[in-house]
């Protein structure tokens, strides 16, 4: 079997009982539910997603993630904290760390 990335080989040992295809399918849901929250949630994950005319439920697996337009590092430092970070989060509240 070939992992694919970190994530796969961490899943797999966390859920040894379960089928590569098991696993696919919990990773896929979990992609759906973050990509729900973050298309709610943070205005510039919607632009985003705007942009292309791409809308959560379009993204079902991880391949589909390829739709979206890539994002440089400098453009998410560039972007102001309230544009990156989900609504209702008090950045007051946050620890910061480097």
């Amino acid at each position: 079997m070939k992992f694919r990335n970190l994530f796969d080989l961490y899943t797999l040992l966390k859920n040894p009982w379960k089928s590569s295809d098991e696993i696919r399918r919990i990773q896929d849901a979990k992609l759906r539910k973050i990509v729900r929250h973050a298309y709610a949630r943070v205005p510039y994950y919607r632009r985003l997603f705007d942009s292309v005319s791409l809308r959560p439920e379009d993204i079902r697996e991880m391949r589909d993630l390829e739709r979206l337009p890539l994002t440089s590092k400098r453009e998410m430092n560039e972007l102001p904290l309230s544009e990156k970070t989900a609504k209702g989060i008090d950045l007051r509240r946050c620890r910061v760390s480097a």
